[in-house]
């Protein structure tokens, strides 16, 4: 792929991000969809919706870029992916009075009171989607590795989610775990002898960190919140990520590993252990403002 047009293809994403983050933030804040935030102030919400809208405009013009036929297989697992988890995580934010606990907490209350927090709800169409999603892609073939691709998805959607307590920790995360990804995936296929990452990642994933960037001043600035309609989303396309670049053996290492962060997050505060560790800390606290 021309490095010239990819730095063009780049460019025009991150100029029509801009443009989308600003139109959400002030129709969210023009509308009143708003949420107190944990210094007690009330600031627009749902705000990563602009990431789904951005995506929707991208896709048309990235087979452009890709110039195949098949690449639409790509841009409809991007745009279903980011569109239903950004519905289920709307609906979650669109519930004033939400409930706390992790999916096992959630899940007793179920059992215990016939009641479905949004929560649950959002967890039980989110498998469905991610496994239609793969299903409709693949087929029947390799159902064991669609089982797999299919919580990768899921629980990469859900541990952005959980990031998403504090100003800029999500964004931050996912702008740190996908460059590594594509480093570890450039590494991993220097050995293949093919020292490339997949196209499909270049055009159509990494236009994400770019809005995600381009929206990071308003949630540093504690001026917006992502909400789960943005962070679910930033989540589910670094879970795809994860499953387009990744060997079958690396991707079960990946689901092993969040598996391990949920269990870590059932059991403890991710903000304890942030605080207790002082590059996570600093990492944590990096261009928060302060007022």
């Amino acid at each position: 792929m021309n490095m010239l047009w990819i730095f063009m293809w780049y460019a025009g994403c991150a100029l029509a991000g801009r443009l989308v983050v600003g139109i959400a933030y002030n129709a969210l804040l023009r509308g009143g969809h708003v949420r107190r935030n944990f210094q007690g102030r009330d600031i627009p919400t749902s705000v990563g919706v602009a990431f789904v809208l951005s995506a929707f405009i991208m896709a048309p013009f990235a087979l452009l870029m890709l110039g195949r036929a098949h690449h639409v297989s790509d841009a409809f697992a991007v745009l279903a992916l980011a569109a239903g988890f950004g519905v289920l995580g709307l609906i979650d934010d669109l519930t004033r009075t939400r409930e706390k606990g992790g999916i096992l907490g959630h899940t007793k209350n179920f059992l215990r009171t016939g009641h479905m927090s949004t929560a649950l709800i959002k967890a039980g169409f989110g498998l469905v989607l991610c496994a239609g999603v793969l299903v409709l892609l693949r087929g029947s073939k390799d159902w064991p590795m669609t089982l797999v691709d299919t919580l990768i998805l899921a629980l990469s959607a859900n541990a952005m989610n959980l990031l998403d307590v504090r100003p800029g920790r999500a964004v931050k995360g996912f702008l740190f775990a996908l460059p590594a990804l594509i480093l570890i995936s450039s590494v991993l296929t220097l050995f293949g002898n093919q020292a490339t990452v997949a196209q499909h990642t270049l055009v159509l994933i990494v236009p994400f960190a770019l809005w995600a960037f381009m929206y990071l001043p308003l949630d540093l600035k504690r001026k917006a919140m992502l909400g789960d309609a943005g962070s679910n989303v930033l989540g589910v396309i670094m879970g795809l990520a994860l499953v387009w670049e990744l060997s079958h053996p690396s991707r079960l290492a990946a689901l092993g590993l969040l598996a391990l962060f949920h269990v870590v997050c059932e059991l403890k505060s991710l903000t304890e252990i942030i605080e207790k560790v002082p590059p996570l800390r600093w990492l944590d606290n990096l261009w928060v403002s302060k007022g």
